[in-house]
């Protein structure tokens, strides 16, 4: 006998009629709530128990669509391949779901936040969010259950098999209270990389493996990326983003350009007399501040002008003092006895994005926060003469320039210069200058 069609009721939350035969939308966005809630209808007391049965169908049917949606909303597979050093899921975007995270408060350092995602397979709780998203949390559009899109990430392999995946550009796909649970079964990670390093080691059977005392020889992984020149300690590592740099890192290497560079200035303090420099570096994924103390300022000063690349290894990596560095990153570097540095080729400096300026203009610095630090364009209008000027903590002696800059908006700022800069700076000509990084100060 044909079902009926008759008629039985309404759903509560869509206001869908609901026949006998119907599964009651189970495409319409409303009917996520269904799951939870059945269809409530004005059933006649003849078809209330095959109602009921109807309504567990329906309630499976929607449980199994709305879970298998999500799931393909997920990068299968991504979690593997990222932790193994393959390369089938680190092309982006590809998307992750939040299961949770945690808040890593550092006194010296921004906070951080850890998370654990997972794509569906697999979960991953080595996984850190870059600073400049903490946001994303602390304004809850990242929350438990979220599915998020990874725009930006770098993979910082520590060991083998240990890992961190670090976030740097994330967008919000679905927000967790949507979906509201766990989508899959995932496995963690860790389990499966140690079980699979444990069966490939293993010796095969019917051979016999002979303990020589010396290690055993293994390919190089990607021996394109290693720059051949680097032998000493600190150096021989692999290329890594700048941005994913920290103190937990052994051997690494960063291809960079320089971004700017003070002048050599001199201190003094308990343990004696001292000279020191900083510069700064960039690549595609950041900028990081580098200083150099006596020995590394007569070995490195002169070969690091601005606009050059370099290979940049065996750096003591320390937090930023926050004080002095305003950069947007979490450490700073200091040259080392260990320290190579190597200028780049051809090949490496077209690898390497130009420097990039965020120009403001001289009106607008009044709406800066003191102590910033901004890019600036402008034509000197004047050049005063050097004076000196005595320190009153150290009586020490330091020259001193000032200038009149002004742009196109014909307002003026003036910009102070120092040391060999203040000396050797020709403002006879009136040229148009372009700063980089200048720390901004009122005078009122």
């Amino acid at each position: 006998m044909a079902p009926s069609t008759s008629t039985i009721g309404k759903c509560d939350h869509c206001e869908k009629v609901v026949k006998d035969n119907d599964s009651c939308g189970i495409s319409c966005s409303k009917c996520l709530q269904l799951v939870h809630g059945g269809c409530v209808g004005l059933l006649p007391d003849e078809v209330k128990l095959m109602g009921r049965i109807r309504n567990c169908f329906w309630v499976l049917t929607c449980a199994l669509t709305m879970t298998s949606s999500y799931f393909a909303m997920l990068a299968e597979g991504a979690i593997r391949a990222l932790a193994t050093g393959g390369t089938e899921s680190r092309s982006n975007p590809f998307n992750l779901q939040v299961l949770n995270f945690k808040k890593m408060t550092s006194s010296s350092t921004q906070d951080r936040y850890r998370l654990i995602v997972s794509d569906g397979v697999h979960t991953n709780s080595s996984v850190m969010l870059g600073t400049q998203l903490n946001h994303l949390i602390e304004n809850q559009n990242i929350t438990a259950n979220a599915v998020i899109a990874v725009d930006k990430h770098v993979v910082n392999h520590l060991q083998p098999g240990k890992s961190v995946l670090i976030l740097f550009d994330v967008r919000v796909i679905q927000k967790g209270e949507q979906i509201g649970h766990k989508i899959g079964t995932p496995q963690p990670i860790t389990s499966v990389i140690t079980n699979q390093t444990v069966s490939n080691n293993a010796p095969e059977q019917g051979k016999t493996f002979l303990n020589t005392g010396k290690a055993p020889k293994t390919p190089l992984a990607n021996k394109t990326n290693i720059p051949m020149a680097f032998g000493s300690p600190g150096g021989g590592g692999t290329i890594q983003p700048i941005m994913s740099l920290n103190p937990y890192q052994h051997k690494w290497t960063i291809k960079c350009r320089v971004t700017n560079r003070s002048g050599i200035r001199t201190y003094s303090n308990a343990k004696g007399n001292g000279k020191l420099f900083s510069f700064e570096v960039s690549d595609s994924s950041g900028e990081i501040r580098v200083t150099g103390f006596n020995e590394q300022v007569d070995k490195f000063y002169d070969m690091l002008s601005v606009g050059r690349t370099i290979l940049l290894s065996g750096c003591q990596v320390k937090p930023a003092n926050k004080q002095f560095n305003k950069l947007n990153h979490d450490y700073e570097l200091t040259l080392t006895q260990g320290t190579i540095i190597e200028l780049g080729s051809d090949v490496d400096d077209a690898e390497v994005p130009q420097i990039v300026f965020n120009y403001i203009s001289i009106e607008k610095l009044d709406t800066v926060v003191e102590d910033s630090l901004i890019d600036l364009i402008a034509v000197v209008k004047e050049t005063e003469d050097v004076t000196q000027v005595t320190s009153k903590s150290t009586s020490k002696t330091y020259d001193k320039r000032e200038l009149i800059l002004i742009d196109d908006t014909e307002k003026t700022v003036r910009l102070t210069l120092w040391g060999d800069e203040a000396v050797n700076f020709d403002g006879s000509t009136q040229p148009v200058i372009a700063l980089k990084n200048v720390k901004v100060h009122f005078l009122f």
